[in-house]
């Protein structure tokens, strides 16, 4: 690299580390070793599951040489998303907490964990009206072939825990505004959007069973 340059990058991973976002591309203090290579390969079993030609390549691999180092900042991350949140939150008249934990593991799994955990602080704060924030990253175990993603997941999960609380409204988006296979960044629901999915004939579980979210909350504007 000849020019002259700076690297501004979004960080959409929980953690932040600048060598495992895609917008840090030009990184080379922390370059992956073939010891970390073959840890991979072997945690998930990948020998027994890509190409020989792709396993050929990943044995023969050697980590390139550092070039020149471009200075690197992060500009957004999960922590700054969070506190402009908050700042806006309050500022619409919410009384306003973020989570003392991360979002981590499978989507419907934290949904429940979630649901209870919102019910209680709502009996807490019965007279307030309280927005609570949550960062992290949940993740999807396919079984069906619906269009979606872990955020649109993880909120028609909340609907099928939180039915019947008419005074809870619930949103997950992902800070990139691309929610795994879908168009959309997230979706939003509450009382109301389950309602209208019953008046229209909608099998919420069935949606969730098929991992088919997007599909779901395209049918009642959510």
């Amino acid at each position: 690299v000849k020019g002259k340059g700076i690297v501004l990058g979004i960080s959409d991973v929980v953690t932040g580390e600048i060598e495992a976002i895609g917008s840090a591309p030009m990184y080379t203090k922390k370059l992956p070793t073939k010891r970390d290579i073959d840890l991979i390969v072997s945690h998930y079993k990948l020998d027994k599951k890509l190409s020989k030609k792709v396993l050929q390549i990943i044995q023969n691999y050697t980590p390139r040489k550092k070039k020149k180092e471009f200075p690197h900042f992060i500009i957004s991350d999960n922590e700054i998303a969070l506190k402009a949140g908050k700042k806006q939150a309050t500022k619409l008249g919410y009384k306003t907490t973020v989570a003392p934990f991360l979002l981590g593991g499978e989507a419907k799994v934290m949904a429940k964990k979630i649901s209870r955990y919102s019910q209680s602080l709502k009996k807490r704060s019965s007279k307030s009206s309280l927005c609570i924030l949550i960062g992290g990253e949940t993740t999807v175990t396919l079984k069906g072939n619906g269009k979606g993603g872990r955020n649109q997941e993880f909120v028609l999960a909340m609907m099928k825990e939180l039915k019947d609380c008419s005074k809870i409204s619930y949103f997950s988006g992902g800070t990139d505004g691309i929610d795994g296979n879908s168009p959309y960044a997230g979706a939003y629901g509450s009382v109301r959007g389950y309602k209208k999915s019953i008046k229209q004939g909608l099998d919420l579980k069935k949606y969730l069973s098929n991992n088919d979210s997007s599909s779901f909350f395209e049918k009642i504007d959510g």
